[in-house]
């Protein structure tokens, strides 16, 4: 019969000591590099841009001379394109974007404290 061997993972005493090759830090998620991050990048910011556009032209609607009906429907199809667009740019910028508009809607809405 072999004896066991002290030195062998299943027979090595468990300690709760922290392992020293670990280094202290946590090290960060990788960053997506590349062209199609770029591209990406792009797109989303381009949407967003667009989603400002399409509001800016919501505006404009009333004064191009349309029925009442056009106005409404054109109005009410240009919302929906803007915030489309708004959240697909959203989607493809990414986490780091939903933490700025959360951080900047947070920033507005809290009232500054008086020491």
């Amino acid at each position: 019969m072999d004896t066991p061997n002290p030195e062998h993972e299943i027979n090595a005493p468990e300690t709760d000591a922290p392992d020293t090759d670990a280094p202290d830090t946590e090290t960060p998620e990788p960053v997506a590099t590349g062209r199609y991050t770029r591209l990406r990048r792009i797109t989303g910011v381009s949407l967003i841009g667009l989603c400002g556009l399409g509001w800016l032209t919501v505006a404009a609607v009333p004064f191009l001379g349309l029925s009442v009906g056009g106005i409404a429907a054109s109005m009410v199809g240009l919302g929906i394109a803007a915030e489309v667009a708004f959240f697909l740019g959203i989607l493809l910028l990414g986490k780091e974007i939903i933490q700025k508009f959360k951080s900047l809607l947070k920033s507005m809405l809290v009232k500054p404290q008086d020491d």
